[in-house]
This record gives structure tokens, sequence and C-alpha cells, in this order.
């Protein structure tokens, strides 16, 4: 409240020096306003100075917590680093839609067709439990919704296709060698899935199966985010989901890594080098700062 009071002085000490009449007159308010501007700067160092401690103490504690989304929020604050949080609405085509109607009609046909589907051929059966879980059913309080959310890996809940995952491909062994009697038939974590195959018509027929598998449970494979990398192979040939192709990518990021078709590291280790200096860089404010002092 201080640092508001000097500022509207300041702002009335500025339209004295453009109303005055006389040269005396402007020197004098010149002076009172030169005064003035520099207590007003004084108290706003003073002010960041104690917003940064106050920050950094934030931060310390976060890290002693473990908490390390807090942690990682603040320091992109100090850094002064700003990102864009919202994406731009695009047609089917790929086209960028400014207009409020527009992109009001794009989610409503967006929302149509994800969750107006056609109901699936075979219901899902779900098993009995053979025993009673511990579980409240007393009603739900609002800190309860928000520390399960907190609890969630990037706010995102696994999906649950295990099961017809292992339907559609647990009948012929058609993976890539593990060892001498196993065959590893494909990868596994909370909503992604990597199939493995050799031969590309293997990877044809495991896609299809899968493909199918999930229509019946109501369930659809996204082609525009699924892709196909052959490792160490330049075969030609596509894989594709009722007639259109998967996107062929040279290299695509899986559980934080880069895999690439030449089947080693070099990629991801240059990639997390490059991750490094970019968050050396993003600090390098943070180290030139005047607000910081030996104490914080």
């Amino acid at each position: 409240m201080y640092l508001v009071e000097k500022l509207t002085k300041r702002k009335k000490m500025k339209e004295n020096v453009n109303n005055a009449r006389t040269r005396a007159q402007k020197q004098e308010a010149q002076n009172k306003h030169q005064l003035l501007n520099k207590e007003v700067k004084k108290c706003c160092r003073k002010d960041k100075r104690e917003y940064v401690n106050d920050l950094a103490t934030e931060a310390e504690f976060a890290a002693y917590k473990g908490d390390i989304k807090t942690l990682y929020n603040i320091t992109k604050t100090l850094s002064r680093r700003k990102t864009a949080k919202s994406k731009p609405v695009k047609d089917k085509d790929g086209k960028v839609l400014t207009n409020l109607n527009e992109q009001m009609e794009r989610w409503n046909e967006y929302f149509v067709n994800v969750l107006n589907r056609p109901e699936p051929d075979q219901p899902v059966i779900v098993e009995p439990a053979g025993v009673d879980l511990n579980i409240k059913i007393d009603n739900i309080k609002k800190y309860e919704v928000k520390k399960a959310i907190k609890s969630l890996k990037n706010g995102k809940s696994a999906g649950r296709k295990k099961r017809y995952q292992q339907n559609a491909l647990d009948t012929t062994p058609r993976g890539i060698q593990w060892n001498f009697a196993q065959r590893l038939e494909d990868l596994d974590f909370a909503d992604d899935l990597a199939l493995l195959s050799h031969r590309l018509k293997d990877m044809r027929d495991k896609t299809t199966e899968l493909h199918e598998t999930g229509k019946k449970l109501g369930l659809k494979i996204n082609i525009k985010k699924t892709k196909i990398m052959k490792v160490k192979t330049r075969k030609g040939g596509t894989v594709s989901i009722e007639g259109e192709d998967i996107e062929e990518v040279d290299q695509f990021t899986y559980l934080g890594s880069i895999m690439d078709r030449t089947g080693g590291t070099d990629a991801d280790i240059r990639t997390r080098i490059s991750k490094a200096r970019q968050a050396f860089a993003m600090l390098k404010p943070v180290w030139k700062s005047t607000a910081f002092t030996e104490n914080t």
C-alpha cells in the first residue's frame, strides 16, 4: 500500500511538471518529481527483493518435501520464462480457426465424434470381486478429490486397456526374440502400447487384430497419434488401419527416451545434453539478477 501511494503521488507530480506555467515552477516541480521517483524505485527494489526471498524460501521448502512440480514452477517464475497456456484451435485440415463461433462449432464436432460412438459388438464383462474392498462410501470431500488428482502423474489417469491388449495379442508368437525360449510381443505402460515384430507381415496382422478387438469393446485406435518405425532396415511396405496408412517416422519419444531407427542411444544422449543446456540457459536471468542476495 505504501508503494501504491507513492506511485499515485509521482503521477500527480508529473502532471504538475506538465502544467507548470513558468520556468521556475517547472524546475521546482521537476526536482520534486526526481526525488519522489528515486523513492519509488527504491521501494520497488525492496519489494522485489522481499518477493524473490519469499519465492526462494518456498522453493527450498518444496525441494525438501520433494515437490518437483512446485519447484519447477517457481524456477520458471524467477527466470521470467513464459509459455503459451493454450494452443490454437484447428479444423480437420489443420487450418487455424480465429473466429469464436467457428471454434465452438469445431469443439462441438470433435465431442460428437468422440462421444457418440456405436455400441460395442461385445459387451464388457466385469467379473465380481472375490473379496469386498475396504472402500469409503461416505460423501466425497473437496480436499480428497484434490489429493487424488495430485497423486496422479501429470494429472492423467491410467487407461484400462490391458485386458483387451492381452486378448488381441496372446495368440501366435510374432514378437522379437527376447531369450532362448521367450518372445517380446509388446511394451505396455499406462495408456501407451508399442507392438514389436521382426517381420512386416506379423506387424500388420497384430495391428489388425488389436484394432478389431478394440472395436468390439468400443475402443478405437487414434491413427494420427500412432506411428511406425523400422529399426536397422529400409525394407518397403506400410501398415494401415481401415485403408489409412500409419505414418512412418525415423525417431519418437517413448517413456522420456528418444528411440530411432539405428537402435542406438546417440540421439537420446544428444537430446538430453540439449535439454540440460536449455535448463541452464533458462536460469541465466536468475544468476544475473540483482534482486538476489547472499542470504537468498
